[in-house]
């Protein structure tokens, strides 16, 4: 896919997300799907305690996991810090497998350029689905 076509596919679906769940501030989780898998989550930043949102306030947050048992994984995992944008990211451990988050605010451009940038670094730009999920009232 056309990274640029792969962009205005992210836009329309967090902008969406931004006009439907912003004005009542529910949970979302939007799913990024590359071959049947999740690959990258973007989530109400409440949901990554990391990004110390004690408000609950609206906004984008973006986690990547990179799990050395997945194949692939740690090479994944090797070009992702050797970027000067994984500096910007908060690295933490869940159940031993390694994470980074972001806070990406109400930016729908950051959240796109963002993600963007991030599938196209791990190889995963074709075929990409998406689904939201309504996680409710906060």
């Amino acid at each position: 896919m056309d990274i640029e076509k792969l962009k205005q596919d992210i836009e329309k679906e967090v902008t969406q997300i931004l006009y439907v769940f912003e004005p009542v501030n529910n949970g979302f989780i939007l799913n990024y799907i590359y071959n049947d898998e999740i690959v990258l989550q973007v989530v109400h930043q409440s949901f990554i305690d990391q990004l110390e949102n004690s408000t609950n306030k609206f906004g984008f947050g973006l986690n990547i996991t990179f799990d050395p048992d997945f194949e692939g994984d740690e090479e994944k995992h090797q070009k992702f810090l050797e970027t000067e944008m994984s500096k910007k990211f908060i690295p933490y451990q869940w159940e031993g497998i390694p994470n980074y988050a972001i806070d990406l605010g109400k930016s729908v451009k950051y959240v796109v350029n963002t993600t963007a940038w991030l599938l196209e670094l791990l190889g995963c730009t074709e075929n990409i689905s998406f689904e939201v999920i309504d996680e409710g009232t906060l």
